[in-house]
């Protein structure tokens, strides 16, 4: 649903039910890639284990159960949300899934140098097919700020998604977001060593341009490394019901993580036969209609 770039402009483009060309949307690397003080694109979070599989200490506790009084003074602001996405956002942040709630309570904690502005808005460019876009927040000063970040999601789609569709989307824009978080890290030293773990990312850091299509460093690196964890989010915000590392999550949550990434390799890499499966589960939640015989299950926002 979102995608990479290195020129100007500062974004992820969001990713549509129904295929077409990828977004242009854009995420800002200004200036100097090496310079400390300007800001760079996103990245990937380093401590869900490294290259070779092997598990990384956490630090990032996951969160407690909140309270309404809580939530309010929380950093992901979501007062610009519809009531509907609203509510699916404050239940995400009582999943038990190890990883999205460290991602969420990174963004969430209070106080924090972070914050994530969530809205239901529109935003261009938009070709018709992007669900939301994720964006590094403009200052005052027209220039991207730094541990900032606004979430987009379009109100045309938030008119007819189900709630299953908006958690997926959700969880998806705030990956975004946190990666975000993690060139922020790395470049102010908070997290040194984030690039050491994904070399595309560093890759992509350094180069001014990087090669004809720059849009697939976050979601390559996502559907490497984010699937399960999305689906394991996506199967318990569903069902209620935790699955445990190690334990597969059903199919039909691991193919609307998927949903979100048709731009990358290891998508492209799979059948006919599964893509068309993914884009009609993706559109049947997204729509809350029947595509093709795959029926939405997700909840209804009304």
């Amino acid at each position: 649903m979102r995608f990479v770039d290195v020129s100007p402009g500062g974004g992820s483009g969001g990713g549509g039910g129904g295929g077409g060309n990828p977004d242009p949307g854009t995420i800002i690397m200004p200036g100097n890639p090496l310079d400390p003080s300007e800001p760079g694109i996103g990245a990937v979070e380093p401590g869900l284990g490294d290259p070779n599989g092997n598990p990384v200490v956490v630090t990032q506790p996951v969160r407690p159960k909140l309270t309404a009084p809580e939530r309010i003074e929380k950093e992901i602001k979501d007062t610009g949300l519809d009531e509907c996405s609203a509510g699916v956002l404050n239940d995400l942040k009582e999943l038990a899934e190890k990883d999205v709630a460290k991602i969420i309570a990174k963004l969430d904690a209070f106080p924090s140098q972070y914050t994530t502005n969530i809205k239901t808005e529109a935003f261009v460019p938009n070709d018709g097919s992007s669900l939301a876009r994720t964006t590094r927040t403009i200052g005052a000063d027209g220039n991207p700020m730094r541990f900032n970040y606004t979430i987009r999601i379009d109100p045309t789609y938030a008119a007819t998604a189900n709630k299953l569709s908006l958690a997926s989307t959700i969880i998806h824009e705030l990956l975004h977001a946190y990666m975000f978080s993690l060139v922020d890290d790395q470049a102010t030293g908070i997290n040194p060593n984030a690039f050491e773990e994904f070399p595309l990312l560093y890759e992509t850091y350094v180069a001014k341009t990087f090669g004809p299509n720059p849009s697939v460093a976050h979601h390559t690196i996502m559907s490497e490394k984010y699937v399960d964890v999305v689906a394991r989010a996506l199967q318990e915000y569903q069902t209620g019901v935790p699955v445990p590392e190690g334990i597969h999550p059903q199919q039909i949550y691991k193919d609307l993580a998927w949903g979100g990434l048709r731009d990358t390799p290891a998508y492209n890499a799979l059948s006919p036969e599964e893509q068309d499966r993914i884009n009609n589960r993706y559109a049947a939640e997204s729509k809350n209609t029947t595509f093709d015989i795959q029926e939405p299950i997700g909840n209804p926002c009304n």
